[in-house]
């Protein structure tokens, strides 16, 4: 799996800290991605099960989930990854100036985000496609990342009208809705009526 990353320009991380001590220039370690959070964002985007990328990481370590996303594709893994990332960057320029549920989206919803950017962008079910098309994307992504903004924007409204309907708009404990399982439920009916 390092190989297959570090030939895609990638420093696939196994254990935490692991090039902590290695000789990689400045640009070279902002391409370190943890196997976890690869893990995640394949969870969430490919598998379509963003309340478990976030709430329940340790079920990545399942056998039936191991196998699910480590014998993946590096296109689905590396794909995922980028549009989580994206979420995750765009959450921090966004985050202090939001308010309320608008918010939350940005604060907890970052794998829900990237599943539903990644359905808009790819599709829903990514196995589909082939290894060049998920790398095609792949590299528009990485020479502007930007171009995921419009799917990003329409992504916060799919949301935030989702957590409003299951929270009733009860901002008191909002973390609970990105964890449920209604929330999978709603944002597959949300992307079938998209496709």
């Amino acid at each position: 799996m390092q190989e297959l990353f570090k030939v895609r320009g990638y420093y696939y991380e196994r254990k935490p800290r692991m090039f902590k001590d290695s000789s990689l220039t400045r640009n070279e370690k902002k391409k370190i991605i943890s196997n976890e959070k690869v893990g995640q964002a394949h969870i969430a985007v490919v598998q379509r099960q963003p309340a478990i990328a976030m709430a329940h990481s340790n079920k990545l370590w399942s056998d039936t989930f191991y196998q699910n996303t480590y014998g993946s594709s590096v296109e689905e893994l590396l794909g995922s990854y980028l549009i989580y990332s994206y979420c995750v960057n765009r959450s921090k320029q966004l985050g202090k100036t939001l308010t309320g549920i608008d918010k939350a989206v940005v604060k907890y919803g970052n794998f829900h985000l990237a599943r539903i950017i990644g359905s808009r962008l790819i599709g829903e079910y990514w196995r589909q496609f082939s290894p060049q098309l998920l790398a095609k994307h792949i590299s528009d992504i990485e020479k502007n990342p930007d171009i995921l903004r419009d799917d990003y924007d329409a992504a916060q409204i799919i949301l935030k009208d989702i957590v409003e309907d299951l929270s009733n708009k009860d901002t008191s404990k909002l973390i609970n809705v990105f964890k449920s399982d209604r929330i999978k439920q709603k944002l597959d009916g949300a992307m079938k009526k998209k496709n």
